[in-house]
This record gives structure tokens, C-alpha cells and sequence, in this order.
């Protein structure tokens, strides 16, 4: 009988034991997790919440500033302007040419300009921009910002224009850019040329020059909202300055 009763006392201990170990196991275990989780939602909370929301991210290419041209006392031939160009990415908006016919109650638009912008979208991907007016006025880039979201797809971008101070006096030799044709981009293959409004050398020392002025493209991410309009850059790798000649 004390033999049972010694048995069953071991058997006891042995089972509280057993009990306390899977006990601090669980426990262990449960502290972990909820440490980890709260890593997760307060340290980590915001980087995994820009992921969550990467169907709300876009991926854009930052076009280069084309190099200067001087003469050999530094007089500029050749140099860029700041202007405002209006563009439309065709997979920010269900209807391209119904976010055109809207932008052209804001704008002075052509349906000459519609028709070719909504051409262009058909032979480009959906995601790359096509340029709908260059060198537009800062009372039209109020105009639309004010409306931008009647107008999903449609953004303003900042570019440059080439000019030419001596104008006429220098044109046989500088030459001039211009936009870039198909056959451009089928000969050349280099995506920077996709960009809305980018200009090449056509003659001269633009041509003759066109690669080292041209430089090379940045990228960056940028958030965007429900309408398209961009929240805030996430990343960026600048875009680099085509050379002097």
C-alpha cells in the first residue's frame, strides 16, 4: 500500500513537472511572438505598410539635363530653360480620351492633339507617359492642380527647353534637338528615349555630340493616391548632367 501511494506521488511530481516545462514553453514561446508582432506593428509598421500599398507605387524614370555647349571663352551656345509639359499615363485612367476631352475645359487642347495622344497610347505599354502639351503656362499648370482629381492619369512634370542664344549667328554649327521618331527608338533601344518630350540632336554639334550631351537617366518610386497625384518619393537615384562640350 505505501508502495502505491509512493508510485502515485512520483508519478505526481513527475506529471507537474512535465506540466510546468510545457507551461514555460508556451509561455516562451507566446512572448516571442508577441514581441515579435509588436516589432513588427510599432518599429516596422510603416515600411510594411508602404508594401502593402505597392499597387499604389510608381516606378518613373527622371530624365537627364542635356549638357551645355560654349565656345572656348565659356559663352554659352547652346543651353536649357525650365518649362512645364503636361502628361497622361494611359493605365492611371479607364477612359484616356475621356480624362483628354475633361483636361481640355482647363487648357486650350486640340482635338488634333487628343487624337495623337490617344494613338500614341496604342502603340506604347500602358505604364509609359506620353507627353499632351509642352512649354505650358504657369496659369494653366495652376488650372490644372487646382482640378487634378477630375483628371486621373494626368500630372504635371517639370522639363527643360533648349535654347539658343545667338540664335541664327550659330545655327549652321550648333544644329538643334528635336522629338524623337520610331525609327529613333527601334535604331538606338535605349528606354530614356520613351520619355514624354525628350528632345535629340537632329544636326550639328547636337547630333554629332548626342550621346555624351545626353547623359543618363535616374529613377525614382513615388506614392500616389487614388487619383494618380503623388504623395511623396519614397526613392530616387538622380538622373545625371550630359557633359559640356
Amino acid at each position: 500500500m505505501g508502495l502505491s501511494l509512493d508510485n502515485d506521488g512520483e508519478k505526481g511530481r513527475v506529471f507537474t513537472r512535465r506540466s510546468f516545462v510545457v507551461a514555460a514553453l508556451q509561455g516562451t514561446f507566446l512572448s516571442v511572438l508577441g514581441a515579435r508582432l509588436a516589432w513588427l506593428q510599432i518599429s516596422q509598421g510603416e515600411k510594411y505598410k508602404t508594401l502593402s500599398d505597392k499597387n499604389r507605387i510608381n516606378f518613373k524614370m527622371l530624365p537627364p539635363s542635356r549638357g551645355e555647349i560654349v565656345d572656348r571663352y565659356g559663352v554659352p551656345l547652346a543651353l536649357n530653360n525650365e518649362n512645364f509639359r503636361v502628361i497622361i499615363v494611359p493605365e492611371q485612367t479607364e477612359d484616356i480620351r475621356e480624362s483628354l476631352k475633361t483636361l481640355k475645359k482647363y487648357i486650350d487642347l486640340s482635338d488634333r492633339t487628343i487624337e495623337r495622344v490617344v494613338k500614341d497610347a496604342k502603340k506604347n505599354a500602358s505604364y509609359v507617359p506620353i507627353e499632351v502639351k509642352d512649354n505650358i503656362s504657369w496659369e494653366e499648370v495652376a488650372k490644372i492642380e487646382v482640378n487634378i482629381p477630375k483628371l486621373p492619369g494626368v500630372s504635371i512634370q517639370t522639363g527643360e527647353l533648349r535654347v539658343y542664344p545667338l540664335k541664327e549667328a550659330t545655327a549652321h554649327l550648333i544644329g538643334y534637338v528635336g522629338a524623337v521618331t520610331r525609327s529613333d527608338i527601334d535604331q538606338n533601344k535605349d528606354p530614356v528615349l520613351k520619355l514624354p518630350g525628350f528632345r535629340i540632336g537632329k544636326t550639328g554639334i547636337e547630333k554629332a555630340k548626342d550621346l555624351p550631351l545626353r547623359g543618363a537617366p535616374g529613377n525614382a518610386s513615388v506614392e500616389v493616391n487614388v487619383v494618380g497625384r503623388e504623395v511623396r518619393e519614397l526613392d530616387a537615384t538622380p538622373s545625371v548632367e550630359g557633359e559640356r562640350i
